[in-house]
């Protein structure tokens, strides 16, 4: 059997969530959202870095990317914001993918906000799409918006 890999990890897509004191739509208690894994109704609990850490257990992971977890809509400098709150605590994360939703009309300035966040290394706005193959190309997408594609030509500025 071939041994493990024992040398440095770069952990490039992580998540922290404490669904009790920040709102996640998905992650609420009685969320029953159409999921493409399942049944997650086990991971609706706290997940902090003490967990990750728990669960890397001796692999020697060096850094990490946090990836927006789909905080609530409404708030996407509220979740940037608890990252960093737990890389001050934690010295983790090192790097944020940030939420931003490029259709929104405050797009350019939670943009500008998201930049001045000193992990902030990206944004994501998950682009939606056909629930069906067969409609693809018969539906409007985020990408085929003006509004997604003026908050997309944002990006540019930063």
């Amino acid at each position: 059997m071939a041994e493990l890999y024992d040398g440095p990890i770069v952990d490039a897509h992580h998540h922290f969530w404490d669904p009790q004191a920040n709102y996640h739509p998905w992650l609420a208690e009685d969320a029953k959202i159409p999921f493409r894994y399942g049944d997650y109704s086990a991971i609706k609990r706290r997940y902090l870095p003490a967990d990750y850490f728990g669960d890397v257990g001796a692999h020697r992971v060096v850094e990490t990317v946090y990836v927006e977890t789909e905080w609530d809509p409404r708030d996407p400098l509220g979740e940037t914001r608890f990252v960093h709150h737990l890389a001050e605590r934690h010295g983790a994360p090192h790097a944020v993918v940030a939420q931003a939703w490029l259709d929104a009309p405050d797009a350019a300035e939670v943009l500008a906000a998201q930049a001045g966040f000193a992990r902030v290394r990206s944004v994501r706005h998950k682009p939606g799409g056909p629930q069906r193959p067969q409609q693809v190309g018969e539906l409007r997408s985020l990408m085929s918006d003006e509004r997604w594609r003026r908050g997309y030509a944002v990006l540019a500025r930063h």
